[in-house]
């Protein structure tokens, strides 16, 4: 039995091993959406104070331009949402594998005390009997 539980807590470290490195993956995913959504912006904000607002044809390719750049933000603006929605996610599983793992180590320690416990009793009784066995001697 001990073995299975052995072969039990092994795999539930894994598990949270596992858990550790997809919650990891997806804040990195995060973080890199969230850069590309501020470099977006920045790049917005770059090209907006060098327009010349007299020229029809600047302006004209500045709209496009601003055109493909929303796309461009509301696309990263979904993938950051993708992201967020994937870390809180990934929390949840290694929240659950962490759990997981703690039971099993407490199932373990509570088994080898109460084998101990057992073991304890177990010569407290061999000794209690060879104490009055070694009564019986010296009384007789």
């Amino acid at each position: 039995m001990a073995d299975i539980l052995k072969h039990l807590e092994r795999l539930r470290n894994h598990e949270k091993r596992q858990a550790r490195i997809e919650l990891a993956d997806a804040e990195t995913d995060k973080h890199e959406a969230a850069v590309a959504l501020e470099a977006n912006h920045q790049r917005v904000d770059e090209i907006r104070q060098g327009v010349i607002d007299n020229d029809p044809l600047e302006v004209a390719r500045y709209h496009a331009f601003r055109l493909r750049m929303e796309m461009h933000r509301r696309t990263e603006s979904g993938k950051l949402s993708h992201a967020v929605g994937r870390v809180d996610t990934c929390r949840s599983r290694l929240n659950l594998a962490i759990r997981r793992a703690q039971t099993m180590e407490k199932l373990i320690q509570n088994r080898a005390d109460e084998t101990a416990r057992e073991a304890r009793k177990n010569e407290a009784t061999m000794l209690d009997e060879l104490g009055i066995q070694g009564w019986w001697r010296n009384s007789a």
